[in-house]
Order: structure tokens, then C-alpha cells, then sequence
């Protein structure tokens, strides 16, 4: 009998809580868009199910963030689960490798598209970059202090700048650093090793946070680049032209690095300048470059010596001593694909000369090196 009874009540309870649920999911009307506290997912009501929103731009697209109700998880499951919403990012234009890169990149030369991502990094916000969570009991932020870039350098084959930071967190979590802490925060990406990117507001990234100051972009790989931002702290801008001159600069060094643009354009001026007997000499701006790189070798700054020889070689490539130069350097740092792309150079231009044997095997070796 005592079983019986036990049987009875247990299930008037469960009886009762479901009846509860049902009415508590029955004040969630169509249209509402809810989210427990557990969980980030957010879904939205509609013929009386619950749709999960894939990402924040879908949500964003027609919707804004206050609108969304926080409800207990028994709610939420009380619904039951329909079909996902299709993601506003399944327009995004075809990323494969080698495809033209969207936006207005292919508008661009190589050398246009490195002078532009020069600029655009030059102009990256510089100041305070504050996130925090939204108001509550447990209100964290970390407050970040950008300072200019430097050490700026942008190549065929790859791009590398320092962004110095400065990070704080702040708030009322035990346990919280509250003592700044300094990072490089150094950037450094291979175009052929890169896929093309998207300038986007900071915001996207994380919607439960607020960012200051407001109206900061970033860029970020396609084709979520809200999920896969390049380090927020090295490239933000508050000007969004800048930050899409600087994704569209980007792109077309990818695109030319992926077709190896710099070897095939290089190969047929390489052609021109063999077959001219007269070989101009070596401008004044390349002298100078040349000599401030011999100065920072006998100071044993490498980093610096490169820089000036690209330079130099920008300015004027058809210098066969430069690429050979140019290629030991890249060695002795172990960048074997750069010195090997030097190295080839060389002997394109100087395919009879005494060494152009001991620079093929060279050439041969790095390249094995750099294939691992």
C-alpha cells in the first residue's frame, strides 16, 4: 500500500512539474528570442519551437542583443528544438585558395597593395582598447594600452610589425590580476601560408562584452571571421575604410603569393635585363640602402641588414649581388623558403656566373630544408 501511495505522489509531482513547464513555455511567445543562463546558444520562438540562431552576424542581421530574454534551462528545454536558422554567412563569397579574393583587391598591384598595408598599419588605432563583460556581480574587463607600431615590414612573402601592448584586468572576481603586464604583442603572417580576410566592427566578436571605445574593426579569416580574428590588440582601426583597404591589401598579396605572381613577373624582367648589355648601376637610394645595411651587419642587427636589402631590392631587383646577399641572411636566421626564392632569383639573373653550380646546390638544399 505504502508503495502504492509512494507511486501516486511521485507521479502528481512529476505531473505538476510538467504542467509548470508547459505553462511556463507557454508564456514565451512566437517571435521571442531566449537563452538560458548555462548556455550561450541563442534560439528563436517560432510555431511554437525553438530555433538556434548559428552565429551573431545572423542574429544581428535582424534582431539587436537586448532583445534577447534570459529564461531558466527548463524553459528553454520545455520547447521543443526545430530547425536550425541558415546562416547570413553562407553568402559569403566563394574563399577557396587561388579564387580571386573578394572586395576590391584585384584593383590593386603588388606593389600598390604593400604600400597600402604599410600605411593601413601605420594608422591603427593607438590607445586605450577596453572589453568588458555586461554589468553584474562578477563584471570583469581587461583594458588594453596600444602603443604605435613598429619594426613594420612587408614583403613578397610574408608581413611582421610589433604592436606593444599594455593589459590590465580589472574586477570583482578573486583572484583577478590587477597588475599591468607588457607583450610585444608581435605579428607576423606568411601569405602563402594565409587565407584571405574580412574587416569587421570588434564588436561581433564576443556580443555579451561591450568594447570601448566604440566602433573599432578588426579583420579576420574568411568565412567566419568573427570567430577567427588576426590579433584584435595588433590590428584595429576606428576608421572602417582603413581596416578594408588593409583586408583588400592582404588579400591581393595572398592571391599573388598563392599564383607566385613575384616569380613569374620576375622571370621575364629577369629575361629583359640578361639580354640588355648595358646594365645600369646601382642607384644612389640602393647605395645608401647598401651601406646602412653593411653598418647594422657590423652591429650584428640581421633583422635590420634585411630590411635594408629588401628595400634596396624594391627599389631595384634586378641587382644579382643583392639576392645573394639576401639569401645567406634568410639562411642564417633558418627562413630556408627565403633564401632558397633569393637564391633562384640570383641565378636567374646571373645563370653562367663562377658559383651559379655551388648556388644551385645550395638552393637545392634550403629547399629541402624548408620542406621539413
Amino acid at each position: 500500500m505504502k508503495r502504492v501511495v509512494a507511486w501516486i505522489l511521485c507521479a502528481a509531482f512529476a505531473f505538476t512539474v510538467l504542467v509548470s513547464l508547459n505553462a511556463q513555455a507557454a508564456k514565451i511567445r512566437d517571435g521571442a528570442l531566449i537563452k538560458s543562463k548555462q548556455h550561450d546558444e541563442v534560439y528563436l520562438v517560432k510555431d511554437g519551437q525553438r530555433h538556434h540562431i548559428p552565429d551573431p552576424p545572423t542574429l544581428e542581421a535582424k534582431w539587436s542583443w537586448n532583445q534577447v530574454r534570459i529564461v531558466s534551462q527548463d524553459e528553454v528545454d520545455a520547447i521543443p528544438l526545430g530547425e536550425p536558422l541558415p546562416s547570413v554567412l553562407t553568402g559569403v563569397p566563394s574563399v577557396k585558395k587561388g579564387d580571386p579574393p573578394p572586395g576590391n583587391a584585384m584593383a590593386l598591384s603588388v606593389p600598390q597593395a604593400r604600400a597600402v598595408l604599410r600605411d593601413a598599419i601605420a594608422k591603427r588605432y593607438v590607445g586605450q582598447l577596453n572589453a568588458c563583460q555586461l554589468p553584474g556581480p562578477l563584471r570583469v574587463c581587461v583594458e588594453h594600452t596600444l602603443a604605435p607600431p613598429t619594426e613594420v615590414r612587408v614583403r613578397s612573402a610574408d608581413f611582421n610589425f610589433a604592436a606593444p601592448v599594455s593589459t590590465r584586468m580589472t574586477g570583482f572576481v578573486p583572484g583577478t590580476a590587477k597588475v599591468p603586464h607588457d607583450d610585444a604583442a608581435k605579428v607576423s603572417i606568411k601569405f602563402n601560408q594565409a587565407d584571405y580576410v574580412q574587416a569587421f566592427p570588434l564588436s561581433k566578436t564576443d556580443p555579451k562584452s561591450t568594447f570601448l571605445p566604440k566602433g573599432v574593426y578588426i579583420v579576420g579569416f574568411l568565412p567566419t571571421p568573427e570567430h577567427a580574428g588576426l590579433d584584435s590588440r595588433g590590428l584595429s582601426w576606428l576608421d572602417e575604410s582603413v581596416a578594408r583597404s588593409f583586408a583588400d591589401a592582404f588579400n591581393r598579396l595572398v592571391y599573388a603569393a598563392y599564383h607566385q605572381e613575384d616569380s613569374a613577373t620576375f622571370s621575364a624582367a629577369a629575361k629583359a635585363w640578361r639580354e640588355n648589355p648595358a646594365k645600369p648601376p646601382l642607384s644612389p637610394e640602393v647605395e645608401q640602402h647598401k651601406v646602412l645595411a653593411d653598418k647594422a651587419l657590423d652591429a650584428q642587427n640581421l633583422d635590420s641588414a634585411i630590411e635594408h636589402y629588401e628595400t634596396a631590392l624594391e627599389i631595384q631587383p634586378m641587382w644579382p649581388d643583392g639576392w645573394f646577399s639576401l639569401a645567406t641572411f634568410h639562411a642564417a636566421q633558418n627562413n630556408y623558403a627565403g633564401a632558397a626564392r633569393c637564391m633562384r632569383h640570383y641565378l636567374e639573373l646571373a645563370p653562367d656566373a663562377p658559383d651559379a653550380k655551388d648556388a644551385r646546390e645550395q638552393m637545392a638544399a634550403w629547399e629541402a630544408k624548408a620542406k621539413g
